[in-house]
């Protein structure tokens, strides 16, 4: 008689990679794809974010242009685009978890999972969006001080 302890994720890892006889290792064999693939999939969405943020400060040029010579400084313009950053993001942020919401309510109500259910937690959701803000500042930051730093003449041009 032989009773196995696997928690949920050890059994469902063996069910991947598992050979039978090592079971309780089929989780560190299955780990690691895993955290590549998330790693990947959070990539993707911040080289978007980087791209669309640097689209947005590059078109806008003429617009830095004409504000540097009616007097703002390289801060203003770092701090006008830091702002419009940090609100995209948040209402971004904020429409993300509105539907993880709705979401989690659906697959709930449906039972599309066979018996378990979801839950909303405010701190994963709270740590998300910071996940999310810093991304943004990052992608956004760069960009936003190379144009400051541009002279008007050639922003012009």
């Amino acid at each position: 008689f032989h009773l196995e302890g696997l928690t949920f994720a050890e059994e469902f890892a063996d069910n991947f990679v598992g050979t039978g006889i090592e079971r309780e290792k089929s989780l560190s064999r299955f780990l690691p794809p895993i955290l590549i693939l998330i790693i990947m999939l959070v990539m993707l969405p911040a080289l978007n974010l980087m791209n669309i943020n640097v689209s947005r400060v590059y078109e806008r040029s003429a617009e830095i242009a004409v504000r540097k010579s009616f007097g703002a400084t390289d801060g203003d313009i770092l701090r006008q685009f830091i702002t419009e950053t940090i609100v995209l993001t948040v209402i971004g942020g904020v429409i993300g978890v509105l539907l993880a919401v709705g979401l989690i309510s659906i697959i709930n109500a449906e039972d599309w999972l066979n018996g378990f259910t979801l839950s909303f937690t405010l701190e994963v959701a709270s740590w998300t969006l910071g996940i999310i803000l810093v991304f943004a500042l990052i992608t956004g930051v760069l960009p936003a001080w190379r144009m400051a730093k541009t002279k008007i003449a050639t922003s012009l041009r």
